[in-house]
């Protein structure tokens, strides 16, 4: 494995980074963008802001694709530098957040045509409605997937105890509400304005263990990976 072998802390450097600019990119194209916007269960509204304002539209499939590119670095990111110390629990959390961005794109394609509609003459808000809402319903399927990453990611950094208990913890409840909060609205369709209510509650709280994880990888990765450079010298003086 002579990726591996080389400057793992390069790779937790990468990752850290990727996970700090999706926030900020994700506030933007979410929390500015589309709640600038979106207006739940009321077509006319979301209809009239975004006959005001479509380049809000454009900004968040904008935001959406970069995010997706983030996330493909991210998978790679995390495999790169914990494939070595644990390679199956690398390899599923790396698959889950690769199918995960895969899940998310098609859930952009709503929103692109959404935009379609609403560059056509005759926009009808009920239609417009209706595919923002799918991509609402899709990006919620994706979000599950993105839990059993966090849980995936979680049990790697628990592991012999890699990582300062706090953040695999974090990382382990954010995945258990991502889960289950999705899967509640998949499973017993919760109206669009109760679902945002309780994201806008949780967002703090589920945002906080990958940026905490983020912030130690960033320190990791400067002071060069150290543990996972003895770890990765040790795999190689057994060998």
């Amino acid at each position: 494995m002579p990726l591996l072998r080389s400057t793992p802390y390069r790779f937790a450097s990468i990752l850290s980074w990727s996970i700090l600019l999706m926030a900020i990119v994700a506030a933007y194209g979410y929390g500015v963008c589309f709640n600038s916007f979106y207006v739940p269960g009321n077509a006319d509204k979301t209809l009239y802001h975004l006959s005001n304002a479509p380049h809000q539209l454009s900004g968040t499939i904008m935001a959406f694709l970069i995010i997706i590119v983030l996330d493909i670095i991210a998978a790679w990111a995390i495999y790169a530098t914990f494939g070595l110390y644990r390679p199956r629990l690398a390899q599923l959390s790396a698959l889950f957040r690769l199918v995960y961005a895969c899940l998310l794109g098609t859930a952009i394609s709503y929103l692109q045509s959404a935009r379609h509609q609403l560059d056509a003459p005759g926009a009808i808000g009920a239609q417009l409605l209706q595919d923002i809402n799918m991509f609402i319903d899709t990006w919620s399927m994706a979000l599950i997937l993105f839990g059993i990453h966090l849980v995936a990611t979680a049990l790697l950094l628990l592991k012999k105890g890699l990582a300062p208990k706090l953040i695999p913890v974090l990382l382990l409840l954010s995945g258990i509400c991502y889960l289950s909060s999705n899967t509640l609205y998949m499973v017993y369709a919760i109206p669009y304005s109760y679902r945002e209510r309780i994201d806008q509650v949780m967002a703090l709280p589920l945002a906080l263990g990958e940026i905490l994880f983020a912030l130690w990888l960033l320190a990791m990765g400067n002071k060069r990976c150290r543990s996972l450079l003895r770890l990765r010298d040790s795999f190689a003086n057994a060998a």
